[in-house]
């Protein structure tokens, strides 16, 4: 049975003071925070005795993830709830809406409205689910200067929500690298979703990628990379069923008698 009530480390077994206050410092915030990782995640970042370890996350595991299978009569019958787009033909084409426990890429052109449709979701995903919301915050990870203040002012005001609570609900952080990318993916977001956040952008998951891995001899590092990261966002997206988007350019491939459309696809795979 999974837990709906806050879990602090200590309350965890094999966890004592010393080594709850190692992962707080490693930037693990909760027990249920601490079940989103293996043993050796969990090793590579706190200097920890394995055993204890182990049964600490079978423990939280026990907590916040399922240990029995279920009916297909039964699958699925809290998953009914949808966050607007803000735009009828988008929701339409949805069923309604993104749907919570879920990735969804927006690829296109420079221009095509990525990021404004990634705007757009940080206020609707505020109102309540009479509106189409799901009542919680944004987490908007910037990996391009892209975030505007005033779009979304317009944005809030547009759906007639408070201008300046509307930012407040907003929790922005600029991404440097691949590598911060990841420790924020696997630390502060978990803590901020913890906190309310029920939406995760990160726009363009595909650019630090492709700046610090050109070249076909990285091409598979790259991809190992960006695969882990995308894995870590399923799984914070699975268990605390948050919806989560990226945003990602395109580019125009080589391929033999097909059309120009045909030749457009997604960077990254």
């Amino acid at each position: 049975m999974m837990s709906e009530v806050k879990v602090e480390l200590e309350d965890l077994e094999g966890i004592g003071p010393k080594t709850a206050e190692k992962l707080r410092n490693a930037g693990i915030c909760s027990a249920k925070h601490l079940s989103l990782f293996n043993v050796d995640e969990l090793l590579n970042i706190v200097d920890a005795d394995e055993r204890a370890l182990r049964r600490a996350l079978a423990h939280a595991r026990r907590l916040f993830m399922p240990i029995k299978a279920v009916t297909a009569s039964r699958y699925g019958l809290r998953d009914d709830a949808r966050l607007t787009t803000g735009v009828k033909s988008i929701d339409s084409l949805l069923g309604g809406g993104l749907r919570p426990k879920a990735i969804y890429e927006l690829c296109g052109q420079p221009g095509t409205g990525k990021t404004q449709l990634c705007l757009q979701l940080s206020v609707t995903v505020q109102l309540t689910a009479n509106k189409g919301g799901l009542n919680g915050k944004c987490y908007f990870m910037d990996a391009e200067g892209t975030f505007s203040k005033e779009r979304v002012k317009a944005i809030a005001e547009r759906f007639g929500l408070d201008v300046e609570g509307a930012l407040e609900n907003i929790y922005i952080i600029e991404i440097m690298n691949t590598d911060h990318l990841l420790h924020i993916a696997t630390s502060d977001l978990v803590s901020s979703v913890e906190k309310g956040v029920k939406l995760v952008v990160v726009d363009s998951l595909m650019s630090r990628f492709r700046s610090e891995y050109s070249g076909r001899e990285s091409l598979a590092l790259r991809q190992s990379r960006l695969g882990y990261v995308l894995d870590w966002l399923i799984r914070i997206a699975r268990l605390y069923e948050v919806v989560v988007v990226v945003t990602t350019p395109v580019m125009e491939v080589p391929v033999a008698f097909a059309s120009s459309t045909d030749r457009i696809r997604p960077v990254g795979g």
